[in-house]
């Protein structure tokens, strides 16, 4: 039999490309999200700097290394030449998994299921050094990041409620357009017959999505809150096309 080549024509691809990008649109996919899934981290300064990129944007006055280095951990380092400071512990484990994943080292020689195996404590001491890591670098950008910076962690390392966000940002854009429409004589009571609607109907939409059961189909599977939120994100999206509008107007 001869080797034929795939038989994806040109047409399937570029409807294969189509399929993907209105799923991106649909995601509402940005190009920081983009860049974000194209970064490539295998190493503890890529992932330091990281850090003092977003740091140096937000004008946030910490030096990485020196953080990481100043936090002593009690984990006996497998090098010779490590310590036991975070900033060590977190290269010692992309070395570790470096290694484990490509087995591909003229300092490697078995399998590190042969030759290299951790007990549960240690795993375990691995694991707490790595989210003392992340809080301790997640804490700056909690303390000093914009209220609106995405995905940001509270003081406690837990994720921010994106629910309450949009609440409040939603609230707060509100007021800005009442408090503007107010010198609008035409536009005021249109204004607040549309915002008493509104809130209304968003109240009711968020109480139906409450009480949707198919929204959580199986046991463990609850798409309910994500709704909510995609609900509120909607309407906030409505406002800031208002506002931009109104400000170039202005």
């Amino acid at each position: 039999m001869l080797y034929k080549p795939s038989c994806i024509t040109t047409s399937d691809l570029e409807g294969i490309t189509r399929v993907a990008l209105s799923q991106m649109l649909a995601e509402r996919v940005t190009v920081p999200h983009l860049l974000a899934a194209a970064t490539s981290v295998s190493r503890v300064k890529e992932y330091v700097a990281v850090f003092v990129r977003m740091f140096e944007v937000l004008d946030i006055k910490v030096h990485v290394e020196r953080e990481l280095r100043s936090v002593q951990v009690d984990i006996d380092p497998y090098r010779e030449d490590g310590d036991k400071s975070l900033y060590s512990v977190v290269e010692q484990l992309f070395e570790y998994r470096n290694q484990l994943v490509h087995e591909i080292d003229l300092s490697v020689i078995g399998h590190f299921s042969l030759r290299d195996m951790w007990n549960l404590d240690r795993a375990v001491a691995y694991g707490n050094a790595i989210i003392s890591a992340i809080k301790l670098l997640e804490g700056h950008n909690t303390k000093y990041a914009p209220q609106d910076f995405p995905n940001r962690l509270t003081a406690e390392g837990d994720a921010e409620d994106e629910y309450e966000k949009l609440e409040k940002t939603i609230a707060t854009i509100e007021a800005e357009l009442s408090s503007t429409f107010q010198n609008e004589d035409d536009l005021t009571k249109p204004w607040e017959d549309a915002l008493a609607t509104s809130r209304q109907s968003l109240r009711l939409e968020i109480d139906f999505l409450a009480k949707a059961e198919f929204l959580r189909p199986v046991r463990h599977l609850d798409m309910r809150r994500s709704v909510q939120i995609d609900c509120l994100k909607n309407r906030l999206a409505y406002l800031t096309i208002l506002k931009s509008e109104l400000d170039h107007a202005g």
